[in-house]
């Protein structure tokens, strides 16, 4: 047995009375104790060591020891291998203490239980009278978690591992047995490399003659990813050397439901690339599961599977344009990847959003993608500790997916699992479901089908001529004009449908009713359409007289997401193609409230019998809707409340900054063919004068709760001991952005990353203060928040928004001076009189200091 890589030691203990004993060991049979082997066993004084001679020394002494006296006592050591150098001794479940730095060399040889290792005593003393009593000697090729051993220490059954969770880091590979059959895999791992020999320890001093009586059971426990589609088919053999003996078959364990699972479409249109909106609801926060998601310490999971990717696949979140080749505009980091990363959820996503008004869709710390089939994809969202979902409330993913003409919409085509705390419990599911597509995707227009022009097929028009950018405000019109095939073979036809489907899809809240802009007979609230002839003569398009708001999600009407018109074009209209173009025009439309950066929009035409869907996006101007910073942006300063404020002769001092966006903002995109190219977004936080910027620190996840203060939020501070609710909105953007330079910390969006609207961030700011700071009551003395983004329009400059921020309602962060030589006393130091009624001496106090720094004419204390 070679005790260099991870594994485990657990065993009941009962010493009759404490001093030295051996209870494990590597050695061979004789007197010495050479080097290269190892003693596990209780020092002197009781305490557990393990000691490997020439490699790892003895312990000190004073930690937590076995007392003698018969009774039974739970002893762990878990060996967390040479990379982590990590030992740990646990007595009844609980951690006695830890070493680190250690490094156990590699060495093969008998594992012995019972007896003694060498008869030279590693540690001075002798060995104690009596006897030692082993039991349930349990070895593991992996290092238990805390609550591992705490489940071996207090299970029910000393004969079963089903209390056992099974926390350990390593998990174990499925991977093609090798037989031929592409049906047999192999579990990598369960077996030792080389498996520990158990030596038999002959009668001993304080042992009976008879010697010691061993059962030895062989068992597995594993945190295997197992696939099937035949679960009761799925059967477990033990194998050697070539022979195999079936024990049983795999159980599998549902996790809980999720609800509300769904896959929304927008286009219908075959191979090509269209948003759809994945959906989710997260069980109750005061169910046993839904605290789960408070309660968990570490990373949480939000894992997808795209079930068949012949079927459905994900796209370029920045995709544009038609498929050209075969998959020419997946996410370009799209290999196999360890660590999971920002730039990757940015290329897989549109957009993220949640009704949780708190934090958002937490901002992930990354995305990871995996092929786990020939033809099944699993991409993984994985989240800062602490700030993972939260129970209770919806989750809603818009990404561009490609459909082939063998998609089933009556198949599941995504599989959903939010997985639990990664470090302790790695491999098991909170909550799952399956999600079914809402629409079908059908055979697209052909030459001779009503389809929109190869070239500004639908236009927006009315924006400013230089920037190409329409910046739409409350109570205007969106105009397009859109034109018909080339020929009449493919023109645009009376009772043709039609949809426009308004970018981002979960900003917009349109009325359910819409009407003709000249119908006086619609009631509202309702938004209007007028249709008319922009280029041709003796043309019409007519009277609009069915159009509809539409949900994205029409079977969840409790969503806001109404992003969506359907329309069917005018009984009277004259047929669209060639030169000819019409024009539409969008009235009354309520614009979302935060706003956004640049967009463009997505138009469908089909058939009047709803087929040979056609669809393109928007050419001309880029939809632009300003957001307000000072009303819409959340900014904050949050203090730790076991600190001072600063002083200035301080050399740093900390803050927290928390940054709530209403609206979403990217890196930016490199000039790729299938892509958009933009620049990247901006974000700027500006100190007052005073105060230079030192670092910018990532928030600990057991950060302190905010406590709000008479002045205002603005002035919290951070308990020093309770700790943030989970999720904690501490969302932490890719530190390679930042950019320091005096009172600025600027945050430029890595390439292709995305902020989504509504997610929280927190980051600290370290700062210098300074005596040059300003009053607190000084209006210049002001945080500011500046954001700017071109949105998806490839050159657009100066669109930004503000939000100033103050430490209180009345002003910003104060630096002290520092007061010397400070005197009260008292004109008439005589004690009152004794009693009740004693004399009262009447005193005026006079206060005596001098400032560090010097008070100029008219200033002030």
């Amino acid at each position: 047995f070679d005790p260099s890589p991870p594994w485990s030691l657990l065993a009941w203990v009962a010493v009759e009375n404490a001093g030295r004993h051996t209870l494990c060991g590597l050695a061979t049979p004789d007197a010495d104790f050479q080097a290269g082997e190892v003693e596990i066993g209780l020092d002197a004084s009781g305490v557990p060591f393990l000691v490997q001679e020439g490699a790892v020394s003895g312990l000190t002494p004073g930690q937590a020891a076995l007392p003698g006296g018969g009774a039974w006592r739970h002893l762990a050591v878990v060996y967390g291998g040479t990379v982590s150098g990590e030992l740990s001794f646990y007595i009844n479940g609980i951690l006695a203490y830890t070493r680190t730095g250690i490094q156990l060399t590699n060495v093969t040889l008998p594992l012995t239980c019972g007896g003694r290792v060498a008869d030279g005593a590693t540690f001075a003393g002798d060995r104690a009278p009596g006897w030692l009593h082993v039991d349930e000697v349990r070895w593991y090729n992996v290092p238990l978690s805390g609550s591992d051993v705490a489940a071996v220490a207090s299970a029910a059954s000393p004969t079963s591992d089903a209390e056992l969770s099974m926390g350990a880091r390593l998990g174990n590979r499925v991977v093609p047995s090798g037989s031929g059959d592409p049906k047999d895999f192999d579990l990598q791992g369960l077996a030792w490399p080389d498996a520990p020999t158990f030596t038999l320890a002959p009668s001993d001093v304080g042992m009976n003659s008879f010697g010691a009586h061993w059962d030895v059971t062989n068992r597995a426990a594993t945190k295997a990813e197992i696939f099937g589609t035949k679960q009761e088919k799925l059967k477990l053999c033990w194998e050697r050397d070539g022979r195999f003996a079936e024990i049983g078959s795999v159980q599998f364990r549902h996790a809980h439901l999720l609800t509300d699972t769904g896959l929304y479409t927008t286009t219908e249109e075959w191979n090509r690339a269209s948003p759809v909106i994945l959906t989710l609801e997260t069980a109750a926060a005061s169910s046993e599961t839904g605290r789960r998601y408070a309660e968990s310490q570490g990373s949480m999971t939000l894992e997808i599977v795209l079930m068949d990717t012949g079927q459905m696949d994900i796209m370029s979140s920045t995709l544009d344009t038609v498929l050209g080749m075969e998959f020419p505009a997946q996410p370009r980091d799209f290999n196999a990847q360890d660590e999971p990363s920002q730039k990757l959820c940015g290329q897989l996503f549109k957009e993220l959003w949640s009704d949780d008004p708190e934090g958002g869709f937490p901002l992930p710390k990354g995305c990871r993608q995996r092929m786990i089939a020939n033809a099944m994809r699993e991409i993984t969202l994985v989240f800062e500790p602490r700030n993972g979902l939260r129970g209770g409330y919806s989750y809603h993913l818009v990404f561009n997916i490609w459909a082939s003409n063998i998609f089933d919409m009556s198949k599941r085509q995504v599989m959903i699992h939010t997985g639990d705390d990664m470090d302790e419990r790695r491999f098991e599911g909170l909550e799952y479901g399956f999600a079914k597509s809402n629409r079908r995707y059908q055979l697209g227009a052909g030459s001779n089908d009503a389809r929109f022009a190869d070239s500004n097929g639908v236009e927006i028009v009315n924006g400013d001529p230089v920037s190409q950018i329409y910046n739409l405000e409350e109570g205007q019109p969106i105009t397009m004009l859109f034109r018909g095939g080339t020929f009449s073979t493919a023109k645009i036809k009376r009772n043709c449908h039609m949809n426009l489907f308004l970018w981002p899809l979960t900003a917009w809240r349109l009325p359910l009713r819409c009407a003709d802009l000249n119908d006086g007979t619609a009631q509202p609230p309702n938004f209007r359409l007028l249709c008319d002839v922009h280029t041709g003569n003796f043309r019409r398009c007519g009277f609009i007289d069915r159009c509809t708001g539409d949900r994205l999600l029409p079977d969840q009407p409790h969503h806001p997401h109404v992003s969506k018109i359907s329309l069917q074009l005018p009984y009277n209209m004259n047929d669209l193609y060639g030169t000819m173009i019409y024009r539409l025009a969008l009235h009354r439309m309520p614009i979302p409230e935060g706003g956004f950066f640049p967009r463009r929009m997505q138009v469908q035409v089909k058939k009047e019998d709803g087929t040979k869907p056609n669809y393109v996006l928007t050419s001309g101007h880029w939809v632009y809707v300003k957001t307000n910073g000072a009303t819409q942006a959340l900014a904050r300063l949050l203090f730790d409340a076991r600190k001072d404020l600063p002083f200035s002769d301080d050399p740093s001092y900390l803050l927290y900054v928390k940054l709530v966006m209403p609206v979403t903002i990217r890196g930016a995109v490199p000039l790729i063919v299938t892509d958009t190219p933009h620049d990247a977004s901006v974000m700027r936080v500006t100190a007052p004068e005073g105060f230079k910027v030192l670092e910018i620190v990532r928030p600990d996840a057991r950060m302190g709760r905010p406590l709000l203060t008479p002045e205002g939020d603005g002035a919290a501070g951070l308990s020093e001991v309770e700790m943030v609710e989970a999720p904690t909105g501490f969302g932490y953007p890719d530190v390679a952005g930042w950019k320091l330079d005096g009172e600025i910390c600027e945050y430029t969006l890595p390439e292709e990353m995305m902020l989504p609207a509504r997610t929280s961030l927190v980051f600290g700011v370290r700062v210098e203060p300074k005596n040059t700071s300003l009053s607190v009551a000084d209006v210049a003395n002001r945080w500011m928040l500046h954001v700017a983004s071109p949105g998806e329009h490839p050159t657009a400059k100066n669109l930004s928004f503000s939000k100033v921020f103050y430490r209180t309602g009345m002003g910003g962060v104060p630096v002290l001076g520092e007061l010397v030589d400070v005197l009260v006393q008292a004109s008439d130091p005589r004690a009152s009189g004794a009693g009740i009624y004693g004399e009262v001496v009447q005193n005026t106090l006079s206060v005596f200091f001098r400032t560090h720094d010097a008070i100029p004419p008219m200033g002030f204390v």
